[in-house]
């Protein structure tokens, strides 16, 4: 919650320098997706290292699936919090694409991308898939999960379904059970996703 109200100082104090010009609209959508990237990975605003909540919830989820012998997905809006979720699940020799891998195709004519793919499909050692939504939307399939965890959402639905569509397709014979994680800032409180909802 500190970090919560530090993040709306910051902006209200930027608004204040630069009262000449209406930024209520630019701002309230600047500071929601920053609050977002608190909500998800608190460390950002940290020299410390702070495990949010909504990891800690994921890393759960994920433990309770590997254990029962499932592969799972896990997807951030935030390569932040792509990057401390793989530090969390190194264990499970994790693939991940955050848009940093390419896809244009090596000598051998496998791309990069192509490779974590395959690992999280046919590699009985990788249990894990992680990856930022906007790399993760298109192109590819992950029928090896029977779970999907959000960790944040985009606020386009469309985006978020085409994500979870990456293992339910042809050829998925698992249910597959989908995880969104929300964040309340105080116990009792509506949460601060569906607070981000109401605003768009």
């Amino acid at each position: 919650e500190r970090m919560y109200l530090g993040a709306e100082e910051e902006f209200r104090i930027y608004h204040d320098e630069h009262s000449d010009f209406d930024f209520s609209t630019i701002m309230q959508s600047a500071q929601m997706v920053r609050m977002r990237q608190i909500t998800s990975d608190a460390s950002i605003f940290s020299d410390k290292p702070l495990l949010s909540s909504k990891l800690q919830a994921m890393e759960e989820i994920v433990d309770a699936a590997v254990a029962s012998g499932q592969k799972v997905i896990v997807y951030s809006q935030f390569r932040h919090t792509i990057a401390q979720a793989t530090l969390l699940l190194t264990r499970y020799n994790p693939a991940v694409i955050t848009g940093d891998v390419s896809t244009l195709a090596n000598k051998r004519g496998v791309s990069p991308r192509q490779i974590q793919i395959e690992k999280f499909q046919n590699d009985n050692t990788c249990s894990v898939f992680l990856g930022t939504a906007a790399a993760c939307r298109y192109g590819f399939t992950l029928t090896a999960a029977s779970v999907e965890v959000f960790v944040d959402i985009d606020w386009n639905e469309d985006y978020n379904s085409q994500n979870e569509d990456r293992a339910y397709r042809i050829g998925q014979t698992k249910t597959l059970n989908v995880y969104r994680l929300e964040a309340a800032l105080k116990s009792g409180r509506k949460t601060f996703d569906s607070d981000v909802e109401q605003f768009i």
